[in-house]
């Protein structure tokens, strides 16, 4: 948690920098606003929030921060120290800034003199000094006997503000055993299907960050013949020679890694126009040559962390009504090709201060055309004196939520809340109707707000009904002039005079239905059964967390039941109680 201290020296840093500024172009605005601690419902601390200090007009800009603020690979790659070890080992940008905060932090906690208002002291460095990070340090100090400049030192108030440990799974359970991850394992197969990929795929992530530190670190102590181009460093066996690291040292950078890792994950945000420096790794951002799509994306980046600005209002309106389904599919698909182009990646001191909401007042863009600033502006509706400011981090569900940032959104008021259907639905059809169905790429979601099926959901029935002899031309019957009726129609989801959709839609979730029901009674057992062994002999605290993370998983597998169920009375209303849950399948197998 934040420190009063920390944050008032964050506070006199940003003040430094608005005086810094010419009051041209390159001006850092603020004055609107204020740093505010927030607790949750239950009245805990939660860290610190934006508040608006006085009532800030629709559309005007709340927060300006110039480019020169805004931590970022390329900036990066422009110190000297991270220049050289960029050139050893390939490092993509949130390879590049995980890198720049594990030894930033490193440095000024245990290398430089620290202050508090009982006066200044030293940390007492007890450990080895690994021959990377003694490379390290000596070419800082010879590059600041050389030059006055010292631009990464101005970040050290920034840094002393930053969370010391993050309420994500992978936090909680990733420095437990030593390069172990059979926690974690156990964890994401009690998850639904896609939390437990991103929970898997953050697992490869930081292990593969890990890898690539401790090469930085040690290899050339042990291994003369080192070169890291050569190896893919996908297994634990090709980092033997951290066996030979004492134990200590070990634990230490392993824990400054998932810190350093955490940091950029739940901080940095996606921001479009920032050229790629040449020393940063493209590999996992592009394919071929890296050639640019029109619209500035990459093929083959991985996914980014946070899209700031993106509402439910963006899904056409405040309030979720019949038919917003295809509006928030929409936007869910809008926002994973938004985090898909570039590495355009940057930590931006204050702005990543802002907290999420569905229904955020504000958004959050950078001026790339003119004033090369990144701004936070009051989008939606006015705020008023004492308000919080809140941006969307992106259509996230409380699944997403928890995995990424370590929170959910409780009192069911996620509208982002949902369950994807498997294509073909999970039933039994021909090759040649799954090909329909893939050139249809119908992404058939049911979110909590949904009052009534979904366009693509409904056309995805039509197309498991419809005739063989139609397939070879599904388009024209799927979406002719007569099959395309308005969201807004009188039927209320019923397509047919005999309303076969709406009956192979009802037998479809109801199964459903079940397959969810059992999933989270076997995923509600399995954390009882195994939660015995996770905390013996660990202390009152940590049980308390293996329950409540008990506890968060149960209440995922309910929110996704409790929307299937919502969905099935209403087609239940629909057919008047003439298929109920689970009843008759409609859907023939080819």
């Amino acid at each position: 948690m934040f420190r009063a201290d920390a944050i008032a020296n964050f506070e006199r840093w940003l003040h430094q920098q608005s005086a810094a500024d010419d009051g041209g172009q390159r001006q850092f605005l603020w004055s609107k606003i204020e740093l505010r601690p927030v607790e949750d419902d239950d009245g805990e601390a939660m860290g610190y929030g934006i508040f608006a200090r006085e009532d800030i007009r629709l559309n005007e800009t709340a927060i300006k921060v110039p480019e020169r603020m805004m931590i970022t690979a390329g900036r990066v790659a422009d110190i000297g120290e991270y220049a050289e070890m960029m050139e050893r080992v390939p490092l993509d940008p949130c390879e590049v800034l995980a890198l720049f905060f594990c030894f930033e932090r490193v440095h000024f906690d245990y290398f430089c003199d620290q202050s508090t208002p009982r006066g200044p002291f030293s940390v007492q460095w007890h450990l080895d000094i690994p021959p990377g990070f003694a490379r390290f340090m000596k070419m800082r100090g010879k590059r600041r006997k050389k030059s006055a400049d010292d631009a990464e030192i101005c970040w050290r108030p920034y840094l002393g503000i930053l969370p010391l440990r993050f309420g994500t799974p992978l936090f909680r359970h990733y420095l437990r055993d030593p390069f172990g991850d059979i926690r974690l394992r156990r964890l994401a197969a009690k998850l639904p299907q896609e939390a437990k990929n991103k929970l898997l795929d953050q697992l490869a992530e930081l292990r593969k960050l890990e890898r690539k530190l401790f090469t930085l670190l040690y290899a050339s102590k042990f291994d003369q013949k080192t070169n890291y181009l050569s190896k893919t460093f996908e297994r634990d066996d090709e980092m033997q020679f951290v066996d030979k690291v004492p134990k200590e040292s070990v634990e230490f950078w392993r824990e400054m890694c998932c810190w350093a890792w955490h940091v950029v994950n739940t901080r940095c945000i996606f921001v479009p126009n920032l050229p790629f420096h040449p020393l940063v790794d493209r590999s996992h951002f592009a394919e071929g040559d890296g050639a640019q799509h029109p619209r500035g994306e990459t093929k083959g980046r991985k996914k980014c962390r946070r899209r700031m600005g993106r509402t439910k209002d963006d899904a056409g309106g405040g309030t979720q009504t019949a038919g917003n389904g295809d509006k928030l599919e929409q936007l869910d698909r809008e926002g994973d090709q938004d985090e898909d182009y570039g590495g355009s990646l940057a930590i931006i001191p204050l702005v990543d201060m802002l907290n999420h909401s569905t229904d955020a007042q504000c958004v959050a863009m950078f001026d790339h055309k003119h004033s090369r600033h990144y701004l936070v502006r009051a989008d939606q509706h006015f705020v008023p004196a004492g308000r919080q400011l809140f941006v969307c981090y992106g259509a996230h569900d409380n699944a997403r939520l928890w995995v990424e940032y370590g929170f959910t959104i409780k009192n069911e008021s996620n509208p982002f809340n949902r369950v994807p259907l498997p294509r073909g639905h999970g039933k039994r059809v021909s090759e040649k109707r799954r090909e329909v169905l893939r050139k249809a790429n119908l992404s058939c979601t049911i979110y909590a707000t949904d009052e009534k099926p979904s366009f693509s959901l409904r056309k995805s029935c039509a197309i498991l009904l419809l005739q063989r002899d139609k397939l070879q031309n599904w388009s024209q019957h799927i979406f002719g002039d007569n099959n395309c009726e308005d969201d807004d129609d009188e039927n209320d989801g019923q397509q047919s005079a005999d309303g076969s959709e709406t009956q192979l839609l009802a037998s479809i979730l109801g199964h459903l239905q079940n397959a969810l029901e059992g999933r989270m009674a076997n995923c509600v057992d399995a954390e009882g059964e195994n939660g015995a062994n996770w905390h013996i002999g660990e202390e009152e605290e940590e049980e308390k967390g293996h329950e409540e993370e008990a506890e968060m998983v149960a209440s995922l597998w309910e929110e996704q039941v409790e929307i299937v169920r919502g969905m099935a009375r209403h087609l239940t209303r629909i057919l008047g109680g003439g298929s109920k849950s689970g009843g008759t399948d409609q859907s023939k197998s080819d």
